[in-house]
């Protein structure tokens, strides 16, 4: 297994794409199933990692309620501008310093990218770890879980009819799932929007 770098020959930005692609897809399903994007947390271990943060900020566009990656590296710069809900969205990055494969290095100037640009990221290093995961570092991720998908959430977000309005047949489904409210006799996204706008 080599090394990694960030030369920009080195990078297979296609596949990345490909991959964020196919990560967005799963998640819509999700959505369409009535898992609200508030409940989605994206993850990954390596060229994972990589993947869960570039799905989260472009196909999602920082709309889930977190994003981690583990041992992993994050080609920002062509993110020049950086949305607010992207900006907002938490990002946890962990790694170790005897990290052979993506040295620590390119990891934690992975961080210091995001963090320039605005973004709502911390980093967590781990002393003489390779590029593997140890306890530490999985109960730190168990953390991070628990902050961003508290058990019991607090009062459902306000949402308006202008909202509503620009969601998806996922979406509002979800929207309404989430409030307990029946929509299986909703055949068209217009009913739909009705029954959302009812609860507003």
């Amino acid at each position: 297994m080599g090394t990694l770098s960030l030369e920009p020959n080195a990078i297979d930005r296609e596949g990345i794409q490909e991959s964020v692609s196919y990560v967005r897809d799963i998640v819509q399903k999700e959505v369409e199933q009535g898992i609200p994007l508030s409940r989605v947390v994206l993850g990954g271990f390596s060229q994972g990692g990589n993947i869960a943060v570039h799905a989260a900020m472009e196909a999602l566009q920082g709309r889930i309620a977190g994003c981690m990656g583990l041992s992993t590296f994050i080609d920002v710069t062509k993110e020049n501008n950086v949305s607010d809900p992207v900006r907002k969205m938490p990002i946890a990055l962990f790694h170790g310093t005897g990290d052979p494969v993506v040295p620590f290095q390119i990891g934690k100037l992975s961080y210091e990218m995001l963090k320039a640009k605005g973004m709502n990221v911390e980093f967590k290093q781990y002393p003489g770890m390779g590029h593997t995961a140890s306890m530490e570092e999985l109960m730190d991720l168990k953390q991070f879980l628990l902050r961003v998908l508290p058990e019991n959430e607090t009062p459902l977000e306000k949402v308006t009819a202008e909202q509503v309005d620009n969601m998806s047949v996922g979406e509002l489904k979800a929207f309404l799932s989430s409030r307990s409210i029946q929509h299986s006799d909703c055949f068209e996204k217009n009913d739909l929007k009705a029954r959302a706008k009812s609860q507003l």
